[in-house]
């Protein structure tokens, strides 16, 4: 509930930041441009973190429900693409597409997991290292969508429990990275109510891939 009512005045903050930067740009103000613009990043991980409660209330309440509809996954991976690269220049990023794929799965909720994945491959890897996100089609028919990073890699201890709710890895970089430990948990839950699973492989100082697969529907496998 307090979740839900902070949504509001994060929304208006964010509105307000974003008419002050248009006014920047307008007097080119660089200084004010580039404070505004972290500003406005910080916004928009409050409000990540805000519908990461709201989500994990709808789990346990059994309010997160999971709508199919068919869709074009190809278009719907390269709009992820358009939008990633808008928004974080600090890392090289490789999209590989598998070819055209109609795919009956809850739109923006994969949106929601392939962002997290991605986002925390930016987090966790170094300034201009390169991240690959990267569909294709399993031999049993399943899509697998994975996302690579040249990071710091994950201990096997955390990698065990590396889905859990709240939990985060105990290693001394990850100490000064802000997050609650529901991303990934979130993620989990979305594949799994949609009969899918989610792992990753990794080793320390190694980088990590981040991995899931859905089950096809048969009848919609290519377009």
């Amino acid at each position: 509930m307090v979740s839900h009512e902070l949504k509001t005045p994060i929304t208006s903050l964010k509105a307000y930041l974003q008419v002050l930067q248009r006014m920047a740009v307008k007097e080119e103000n660089l200084m004010q441009q580039n404070t505004l613009e972290k500003s406005l990043k910080q916004v928009d991980n409050m409000a990540a973190m805000i519908n990461g409660f709201l989500n994990v209330s709808r789990l346990d309440s059994g309010q997160m429900h999971i709508e199919k509809k068919p869709f074009d996954f190809q278009l719907f991976f390269s709009e992820i693409e358009d939008e990633v690269l808008s928004v974080i220049h600090t890392h090289k990023f490789i999209f590989n597409t598998y070819g055209p794929l109609l795919v009956s799965a809850d739109r923006e909720k994969i949106s929601h997991v392939i962002h997290n994945l991605i986002g925390n491959a930016v987090k966790y890897s170094p300034i201009g290292t390169a991240v690959t996100a990267e569909y294709s089609v399993t031999d049993d028919h399943h899509l697998k969508i994975s996302v690579t990073d040249q990071g710091q890699g994950i201990a096997e201890e955390d990698r065990e429990r590396i889905f859990e709710r709240y939990y985060r890895a105990k290693d001394i970089q990850s100490t000064s990275i802000a997050g609650f430990g529901i991303g990934l948990y979130l993620c989990k839950e979305i594949i799994e109510l949609h009969h899918g699973r989610i792992e990753v492989q990794s080793s320390p100082d190694q980088g990590s891939v981040f991995s899931f697969v859905l089950p096809l529907d048969g009848e919609t496998f290519n377009l």
